[in-house]
């Protein structure tokens, strides 16, 4: 995350204010769109406070396809339900208009109406409310649902779990709104089954992706299909039709060449999807997507390459000189042997929060397959990730402009998960434990998310803790932005 002392206040209230009286005077960012012509498409209610009234509106939001009635266990008598923190409830006397969907800056301004930001567990509470007919918008990273309410003085209103759960459709008439997502196919990180969870896609018997039903695009970046991903990269204005593109584990780069072996014109467009307020959703062994082009923030480690093909190589800070890339000094992301953490620990306090005492399927820890048998509560602290490749050494802080101000603005790549490598160390966090998540903001207003581990690559029921990890970030990645935009 950028940080800035003028901004710091708004910041902090950013990440620690949850307002659950709904006052209006309370100093909560809100979102305002604005695209890259600078011309103000604010979704805000621009409305004038309301006198204090006496109803208030109460509920719990959920993760798209992941309320407590649908994904209820009934053979183990345990809830797999999946809240979502900080999520924005407000009313509002017209109906929004409707989101963007592109890449686009948005920016975080106070609302005027009656709201509340949703707690680590997903409820919220907005108070004093005057008696009448409001619009109730709930919304989060481009997810929307909006429905009339009407609502009596004094009266106490409890909304039900359909109505808080954010939507796994785009249907803006019917008040359901979803971001326009692009996946570049990973045969080695099925991220279209997590989508599937979500119920944004369809799912066969075995819990395994079936069908994207039109609700997002897929690129394929291998076989005779390999020029879909050049068709898409080729095209910044294809691109940032796409508020985030997921570039899940995969063979699509060309093994130890890097992007280099990619036209220079990709390595230009994706820089630009980010200075536009594009997101970038990256895993494992398609890295180079992130370190070929943004080299500074992150040092990959060394490693056996995958067949015997050397050793994998981070791309060194010197491939880019703040204009221009060497695609000589590429490396790749293709770690290899397998590793598991043992003891990952979730360091964002919001996530440790969000994440602590969920229940849900966890990998097996006693067998050598790691199989998703056991089903129990979660511990942020201490739990199981399976499956990781790619290691990082290091992260670095980099400078990346001068604000109107003249002070200098700098990213400082934000950790969210550390863990070991194969029990090495026994526990976590401490010197030895290594970054496996962690997001960074190179440059304009958008953002990037790396995991050195796949996000799912075994047909199991429900969600294990690091595919709900990555739901969260696919969730903060679309946040607003708090900090300067520095192009």
């Amino acid at each position: 995350m950028k940080k800035h002392a003028a901004l710091l206040g708004l910041i902090l209230l950013m990440g620690c204010s949850h307002s659950e009286d709904g006052d209006p005077s309370a100093d909560v960012p809100f979102t305002d769109s604005n695209d890259n012509n600078g011309e103000d498409t604010s979704t805000i209610p621009s409305e004038p406070s309301e006198i204090r009234g006496t109803a208030s509106v109460t509920g719990t939001v959920w993760m798209p396809g992941n309320n407590p009635s649908r994904v209820n266990n009934d053979a183990t008598n345990r809830n797999h339900a999946i809240p979502v923190f900080g999520a924005i409830v407000y009313l509002s006397s017209f109906q929004p208009p409707d989101l963007q969907r592109n890449a686009v800056c948005t920016s975080c301004v106070l609302p005027t109406t009656p709201y509340a930001l949703t707690a680590h567990d997903g409820s919220f509470t907005i108070t004093s409310i005057t008696a009448g007919l409001y619009w109730v918008v709930i919304e989060k990273a481009g997810f929307r649902r909006s429905f009339e309410l009407s609502v009596s003085d004094d009266q106490e209103i409890v909304l039900s779990q359909e109505r808080t759960t954010l939507p796994s459709r785009h249907d803006p008439l019917n008040g359901e709104e979803i971001p326009h997502i692009a996946v570049v196919h990973g045969e080695f990180d099925d991220l279209e089954t997590l989508l599937a969870k979500l119920g944004i896609g369809e799912l066969d018997a075995q819990g395994i992706f079936k069908d994207n039903q039109g609700l997002y695009d897929i690129y394929n970046p291998t076989g005779n299909e390999k020029e879909e991903i050049s068709n898409l990269l080729m095209d910044i204005e294809l691109m940032s039709q796409y508020s985030i593109i997921f570039f899940p584990c995969a063979f699509g780069v060309s093994l130890g060449e890097g992007l280099n072996s990619l036209s220079p014109v990709i390595w230009q467009n994706i820089r630009e999807y980010i200075r536009r307020g594009g997101k970038m959703f990256v895993t494992d062994w398609s890295g180079e997507y992130v370190d070929n082009i943004f080299p500074e923030q992150m040092t990959f480690a060394a490693g056996i390459g995958f067949s015997g093909g050397g050793d994998s190589v981070d791309t060194p800070a010197s491939a880019w000189n703040g204009t221009t890339w060497d695609g000589d000094q590429f490396g790749n992301a293709n770690g290899d042997p397998v590793y598991n953490v043992h003891h990952a620990y979730a360091m964002d306090d919001d996530l440790r929060a969000w994440l602590t005492g969920q229940e849900g399927p966890l990998p097996e820890r006693n067998e050598s397959s790691f199989p998703v048998t056991d089903v129990g509560s979660i511990n942020a602290e201490d739990f199981l990730i399976i499956h990781g490749w790619t290691q990082i050494q290091s992260l670095q802080s980099v400078s990346i402009g001068i604000d109107e101000g003249g002070q200098s603005v700098v990213d400082i790549p934000k950790v969210y998960v550390v863990g070991d490598i194969d029990g090495n160390p026994t526990s976590c966090p401490g010197a030895r434990c290594q970054p496996m998540t962690v997001t960074f903001e190179p440059v304009g207003c958008g953002r990037v998310m790396y995991s050195t581990y796949h996000t799912t690559d075994n047909a199991h029921e429900g969600l294990i803790p690091q595919e709900r990890i990555l739901m969260y970030l696919m969730m903060e990645l679309g946040e607003c932005k708090s900090g300067p935009i520095i192009d």
